[in-house]
């Protein structure tokens, strides 16, 4: 884990080995096997302080603080004395937790979710709200509602207005205000889970425009949140490319035709109990703030692009596309990509399920891959080995199936043995290409993200459906949860010595 923090930190603030060890005067062999776990940081050397002060001397762009402070200190104020950032630093190294896989756990949760209501009642750590979010509050319509209990609310008091609605329409919603006011008031988030849902029972349909100047936890979390409502078809995201300034920030919400709610507030420590949020009703001003949410929406384009089986050529060329673009590319499977399958498996597949455009597919992915890591860029597969009675029994599918015009197609053990035992040659053989076990990733999820570039996430079964992301941001945040597990730092021999014992056990007879 020290090693993960130290490689974290180092890349951050683009700190060589040789850089780090003559300003710390250690001998630049020490902090090599630092970073490569090879050797565990020592107590009487002081390397922690030490490393700790220059790193906070190091952190001065608004990138590296905000990409640092969501890995060590969320939530919270970043230090501005250099002495206290220091001991932040500091006392993070010492600290041995599992942020990062948490992180991706939540991710791919809600990729694999099929149902909303499971996911934020999971949130909420409620099952069923404890007030009804659509009860009768006429009293309260046109009224100020000030700070964050009043934001809250009046969302509740718009809902049960747009609900009122006889025919199904859009919700139109807009904010970068801190979403601290939205999740932490657990009995709010139930009772908003449930007039969300109600509302999309009655056949509404969402357009959200969310904010990605949030620093690198917060873009997590708050995708997160929202990848059921897109993975059922019922929400398209969208970002915008025209940054607005750091000191006004605003939420929308519209009911077309129905309720209209907006408010605002200041950044930079504003008290935000000041804030006021007003809920509207009269058609006019309905009208002009749906207006106003759709000249923002034409400035916008869609976060996420969704394929499915139907759209299998976009699917194809933007997968291409994925493979030509430089960058160091991280996947997580149950079984290595296709273009380390040796070409004599990839022609008995392809004559043997008659789909001979698969041989051509899996050659261009060879070609670009090869390419990519002879030009120096590196691949790391993470594995997530199945059951070996799945494999055995032939029930593991092939990466991208239905996407490869193979839909449904699946290894036979021989085939994934084959396959395996090639990767794991190229694993031990090229210095760029590492395959790594992990189980704390999906089974069902395949992820493939390049950084700097974009990033596919697909869930296989039970159904195929996927989405790609291009938003540089979001990219980045995505590629460096996978980065920064434990597993991807582990030796490349204890990998494969772990992937020999599991293939051992595939072979034997049960």
């Amino acid at each position: 884990m020290f090693a993960e923090k130290l490689n974290f930190l180092m890349n951050l603030t683009e700190t060589s080995n040789k850089e780090l060890s003559e300003a710390l005067y250690f001998d630049t062999s020490y902090v090599l096997k630092l970073r490569t776990g090879k050797m565990a940081v020592q107590s009487y050397d002081n390397f922690i302080d030490q490393s700790a002060m220059y790193f906070a001397n190091r952190l001065k762009s608004t990138y590296q603080r905000e990409a640092a402070q969501a890995i060590l200190c969320v939530g919270r104020i970043w230090p501005e004395n250099p002495k206290e950032l220091k001991a932040l630093i500091a006392k993070w190294m010492s600290e041995d937790d599992d942020r990062y896989t948490n992180y991706i756990e939540q991710f791919m949760l809600n990729v694999s979710s099929e149902n909303i209501s499971s996911i934020i009642a999971a949130k909420s750590k409620l099952e069923e709200p404890e007030f009804d979010p659509f009860a009768e509050d006429e009293a309260n319509l046109h009224l100020p509602f000030f700070g964050k209990k009043g934001k809250r609310d009046a969302f509740l008091l718009a809902f049960n207005q747009i609900a009122k609605s006889r025919e199904p329409s859009e919700l139109y919603v807009y904010t970068d205000e801190d979403l601290t006011w939205f999740t932490e008031d657990k009995k709010f988030f139930s009772a908003w889970a449930s007039g969300i849902q109600k509302l999309i029972d009655k056949g509404f349909t969402i357009k959200l425009i969310d904010s990605l100047e949030r620093n690198t936890r917060e873009i997590i979390d708050s995708t997160s949140l929202w990848l059921p409502f897109m993975n059922s078809g019922v929400m398209t995201l969208y970002h915008c490319t025209h940054t607005r300034d750091e000191v006004y920030h605003r939420t929308l919400l519209v009911g077309k035709g129905s309720c209209a709610l907006y408010s605002s507030s200041l950044g930079f420590g504003s008290d935000p109990e000041h804030a006021v949020t007003t809920v509207v009703t009269s058609k006019e001003e309905v009208a002009a703030y749906e207006k106003e949410f759709n000249d923002y929406l034409y400035l916008c384009k869609p976060l996420f692009q969704n394929f499915s089986a139907s759209s299998m050529d976009a699917f194809r060329y933007s997968l291409f596309h994925f493979e030509e673009q430089d960058g160091d590319v991280i996947t997580s499977h149950q079984a290595p990509l296709l273009f380390t399958m040796p070409d004599a498996l990839v022609n008995r597949i392809a004559e043997r399920t008659g789909n001979h455009s698969f041989a051509n597919n899996v050659a261009l992915s060879k070609m670009h891959y090869n390419d990519l890591m002879e030009r120096g860029y590196n691949v790391t597969e993470l594995l997530h080995l199945p059951d070996p009675k799945e494999v055995r029994e032939g029930h593991i599918p092939l990466p991208l199936h239905d996407y490869s015009k193979m839909t449904g197609e699946c290894y036979t053990k021989e085939d994934y043995i084959e396959h395996m035992q090639a990767a794991m040659e190229l694993s031990r053989t090229n210095p760029h290409y590492k395959l790594v076990v992990s189980y704390r990733l999906p089974l069902e999820i395949t992820v493939l993200v390049k950084e700097n570039t974009s990033g596919f996430v697909i869930r296989e079964l039970p159904c195929e459906i996927g989405f790609s992301v291009e938003e540089q941001h979001l990219v980045n945040s995505l590629y460096n949860m996978f980065y920064q597990t434990q597993a991807i730092h582990k030796s490349r021999g204890a990998e494969l010595t772990e992937i020999r014992k599991f293939l051992t056990n595939v072979n034997k007879k049960k």
